[in-house]
């Protein structure tokens, strides 16, 4: 039987004795030793390629499987990573008590915060708008301050059970908690209250990648018909968006704000001065898109606890215990709430790379000091200004 050799672009006929198949890369070779016709010089050329073919292949092997590699949701295209770390660093961190991580990763998550705080030259005053955003838990000396979709809804049913509102986060619905939540907002404490509060009590919040939770919000509040048409608050929204950026909008749109789109919203939101006049009275419905260093004042306040809803099963785990409660209460996590998977790569970057580049670019200055302030990168797809 004859079989055919191609290396390199040369084809060489012998008789069958093995075929052995090896890939590197694009290229596939083929080799077949029938050794009585091939000459010396053949041999000696074909058992070096194969060498170096191994050679190469061994390398391949254990460079994957160390874990040389890098990924990045913000800085390579296709991948759903929060960090830049290698594999083997992961499973170095796996080995390692958790507690000892996030008492690491919150040492790096202030530092970096001090820092960029004062390279923007940021406020040292708490504002009224962040003070509004502190809820107090007297018998725990606790202060959260909430962002709107970062988990709120989460810790919002912790604090009642805290605070004795109720016995259990058990099957408290979102719109139970804050329809129903009877919370002690920071505004309403006097002056020197507010600052011995400030300066005595446990304060912590939560924050998420920025570009993701104003996705979330977009495909929750507004891209969601059930949900827009039974939440009024976001009908006035819904009905400016359509009414300043859709040519031809019909009557019903106009009226009902219905199915406003991806592109209209970042218009809504990328002009900053039209959205702040039509924002101006409004606290708690336009904070869902409202920028999280806005709302929660964090170069202005020592919080003790800074929290990434990307790694909130380990981080509210660790803050509870350190506030012994622990086995009283518990995060529940993504299950209660309404998922729109804003943080898968597929659907968050499907909805950011259709954007022009003129738009990307007035949502990074936007949100720009979110990202700095709290560790993440910046998304590989918006282009430099």
């Amino acid at each position: 039987m004859n079989i055919y050799f191609h290396i390199t672009g040369e084809d060489i006929t012998a008789e069958k004795s093995q075929v052995v198949h090896v890939h590197s890369g694009q290229l596939s070779y083929i080799y077949g030793f029938g050794l009585e016709d091939l000459d010396p010089l053949s041999m000696r050329r074909n058992l070096m390629r194969w060498c170096a073919l191994c050679v190469v292949a061994t390398v391949m092997i254990v460079a994957w499987e160390t874990g040389f590699y890098m990924a990045s949701i913000t800085q390579e295209r296709g991948t759903s990573m929060k960090y830049q770390i290698s594999r083997a660093h992961r499973a170095s961190e796996k080995a390692e008590d958790p507690k000892v991580v996030v008492e690491r990763k919150q040492s790096e998550r202030r530092s970096t915060l001090r820092k960029e705080c004062k390279l923007a030259q940021m406020s040292n005053t708490v504002s009224e708008y962040t003070i509004k955003h502190m809820l107090v838990v007297e018998d725990y000396n606790l202060v959260y301050c909430f962002i709107p979709k970062v988990g709120c809804s989460n810790w919002k049913r912790i604090l009642m059970v805290l605070d004795n509102q109720t016995d259990s986060v058990d099957g408290l619905t979102s719109d139970e908690v804050h329809i129903n939540g009877k919370f002690k907002f920071l505004i309403t404490y006097g002056p020197e209250e507010r600052t011995r509060i400030l300066r005595d009590y446990k304060k912590f919040f939560f924050v998420r990648h920025p570009f993701e939770r104003v996705l979330s919000v977009f495909k929750n509040k507004l891209e969601n018909a059930k949900v827009y048409r039974n939440n009024r608050h976001f009908h006035r929204f819904g009905r400016e968006i359509i009414k300043r950026w859709r040519l031809g909008a019909s009557e019903a749109e106009l009226m009902t704000g219905e199915n406003s789109t991806w592109p209209e919203f970042v218009q809504y939101l990328t002009h900053t001065e039209r959205r702040r006049r039509f924002e101006k009275s409004d606290v708690y419905f336009s904070d869902h898109w409202a920028e999280m260093n806005k709302i929660c004042s964090p170069c202005a306040v020592d919080y003790d606890f800074i929290g990434l809803l990307e790694n909130v099963a380990e981080e509210s785990k660790y803050f509870l215990e350190k506030l012994g409660v622990n086995e009283k209460v518990t995060y529940l996590g993504a299950n209660t709430s309404r998922p729109t998977n804003s943080s898968e790569a597929g659907v968050y970057e499907g909805y950011y790379t259709k954007l022009p580049q003129e738009d990307l670019i007035n949502l990074w200055d936007i949100f720009k000091n979110d990202f700095t302030f709290f560790g993440y990168p910046k998304p590989w797809f918006i282009p430099d200004s």
